[in-house]
């Protein structure tokens, strides 16, 4: 193969890379939600999708850049002007280091309490994976303080509805969430029907969350209302806790775990 013909081949497949650099990167800054392929398993929003085939990408497209560096134009041109050839494989590490770090912090909460931070509520969770225990002061900023002593949960009123519970469908390219059954278990794991203010939240909540849900966890301590929800995304297993506001009738995120169970939950002394 002549120096010719191989010079060609590393500028085609360069240019092949940027367009694919580009193409993928579109959705993820626009943080498209329209699901790529409603049949799979686990629907991937199309900006999660970018971001995985920006991910597989980054090794190809560094290696055509590093070859075009290497061979391509006059060998007296200085290493800095060379060096050119690698920034669409610097910006592909960008984009898919701004992606795991989100996916990374997504999957957790702040660990740093401000000074104006308001305490909401304490959580016993377990980590599935180990079973280890763990107890926490959740902020209402999305601060969490780990605590070093135990504390006795509060008796409260537990209700969760499981995955049967929840219709998940892809209407106009986007994951929709419904309410399809009231039957929720109790604290003690018996079926109870629910009652209109628990059937009213189930029905908010199925409208708030974008991804499929296998199970919402329902706490109501006093006139508090807690919730955690764990969904159906992609390669994790989050747990997301919510705080629900009954005058505007929204829920609050408070933190994110990954693979992790609430226990249960105390009110701050």
């Amino acid at each position: 193969m002549s120096k010719k013909t191989w010079s060609f081949m590393i500028i085609a497949l360069n240019m092949l890379g940027v367009l694919c650099l580009i193409w993928f990167s579109i959705p993820y800054f626009l943080h498209d939600i329209n699901v790529t392929n409603p049949e799979a398993m686990i629907p991937f929003q199309k900006w999660e999708a970018s971001g995985f085939i920006l991910t597989f990408g980054l090794i190809p497209l560094a290696v055509v850049n590093i070859l075009a560096m290497i061979f391509i134009g006059n060998r007296k041109h200085k290493l800095i002007v060379r060096a050119l050839f690698l920034i669409p494989c610097i910006v592909c590490l960008g984009i898919v280091g701004s992606f795991w770090l989100s996916e990374i912090s997504s999957a957790s909460c702040k660990d740093k309490v401000n000074d104006s931070s308001v305490q909401v509520v304490n959580v016993k969770v377990k980590t599935n994976e180990t079973s280890e225990i763990q107890y926490a002061l959740l902020y209402d900023d999305g601060c969490m303080e780990l605590l070093d002593k135990a504390f006795d949960v509060d008796d409260v009123d537990v209700f969760t509805a499981d995955i049967n519970n929840f219709s998940t469908e892809i209407e106009n390219n986007k994951v929709v969430n419904s309410l399809v059954g009231t039957v929720v278990k109790d604290g003690s794991g018996k079926d109870v029907e629910a009652d209109a203010k628990i059937s009213e939240m189930l029905n908010k909540l199925a409208a708030t969350i974008n991804h499929g849900i296998i199970e919402a966890k329902i706490f109501m301590d006093g006139d508090k209302y807690f919730v955690a929800v764990q969904t159906n995304v992609n390669l994790q297993s989050p747990c997301d806790f919510y705080v629900y506001d009954q005058t505007d009738g929204v829920f609050e995120k408070l933190c994110t775990w990954d693979d992790t169970e609430v226990l249960g939950i105390a009110l701050p002394k």
